[in-house]
């Protein structure tokens, strides 16, 4: 399934809502899959945007994925996003807002913080004895 993603990180540092929601999104395919390496159990996530589904050109790639938040809207994957310069790399937080197809015709709203549901009181238990 073709999907929508926006970066919420530009080399760290988080952008604004109204620049994310003006923001052109990245259209491919996400995958994610374990990161080559590591010992057994304990692999890390790497999620990879493809630009076809089944192809092998990468548009965008997040190492030591974690997802925050799922909801009808899209996801929210953070992680590490790597940047290189010849021989040399530099290493930025980065988090994704991936957006869900039918969700892709409206303006993105960007992720919303949602308030923990109140916990619900039940009310008197009644058990009936049956002898």
């Amino acid at each position: 399934m073709r999907l929508s993603v926006y970066l919420l990180r530009d080399r760290g540092q988080r952008i604004p809502l109204a620049r994310v929601r003006a923001s052109a999104p990245y259209d491919g395919y996400v995958r994610v899959t374990r990161e080559p390496g590591g010992r057994m159990g304990q692999w890390s996530r790497m999620a990879m945007l493809m630009a076809e589904d089944g192809g092998t050109e990468v548009l965008l790639q997040l190492h030591h994925v974690q997802l925050q938040l799922w909801d009808s809207r899209g996801v929210v994957l953070t992680g590490t996003e790597v940047r290189w310069d010849r021989k040399r790399s530099d290493s930025y937080r980065q988090s994704w807002f991936i957006v869900f197809p039918h969700a892709a015709d409206q303006p993105a709203a960007g992720p919303r913080r949602v308030a923990p549901e109140p916990a619900r009181q039940l009310g008197p238990v009644v058990v009936e004895d049956r002898r």
